[in-house]
């Protein structure tokens, strides 16, 4: 279910909800979560998850779309912390190990980068829409955030996953807007670098 769609799995909640009309869709309150890996944890005021209709009358339950409301995500920094790209690098390998992935959204939630429990850097405000994608697909997100008191916009696509010559590099498009300034850039993201 949640776990093998999203790569997290529900260590914690205050109750549950289960509705079959008009569409099948469970809810979670006051849940807490981790990625068994140790790269993702946090809480989040309610998950919810909306049920695909037609395994579900096969008798299997899978989800086409999970939302986070109010999420609290820390992401594992290592412990020397690292740099931007290093903390990019973790978020975009936890998603890209995931073999079948449902659409995630993140509504008004905060998402920390931490080395230890030294909090690094903190997006506020964070309102993020991680598009639906099997295993071989790229990985796609958008979406807003407050990053240093800025509000800012964004998306990522990982255009290819195919190496770049002997580079470990994927190929991707990232398109900023910070206020009045805007960057669209292709270029390389470098594992780590």
């Amino acid at each position: 279910g949640i776990e093998a769609r999203t790569g997290l799995k529900v260590t914690g909640m205050r109750r549950a909800e289960i509705a079959i009309l008009p569409l099948p869709r469970i809810s979670l309150s006051d849940v807490s979560f981790v990625d068994p890996q140790g790269v993702l944890s946090g809480k989040a005021a309610r998950l919810r998850a909306r049920a695909r209709l037609l395994p579900l009358i096969g008798g299997q339950l899978d989800f086409d779309r999970i939302d986070l409301v109010a999420p609290e995500i820390d992401v594992a920094a290592g412990n020397s912390g690292g740099s931007y790209a290093l903390w990019l690098d973790r978020v975009l390998g936890y998603l890209a190990r995931l073999d079948s992935q449902t659409r995630l959204v993140l509504n008004s939630g905060s998402v920390m980068m931490r080395s230890d429990s030294t909090v690094l850097t903190t997006l506020r405000d964070v309102n993020l829409l991680i598009e639906e994608r099997t295993a071989q697909a790229p990985v796609a997100l958008a979406g807003s955030f407050t990053w240093r008191g800025e509000v800012s916009t964004g998306r990522l696509e990982v255009l290819s996953d195919t190496p770049v010559g002997a580079f470990p590099c994927k190929q991707v498009r990232l398109t900023l807007t910070k206020g009045e300034e805007s960057r669209d850039a292709l270029g390389l993201y470098c594992k780590g670098k």
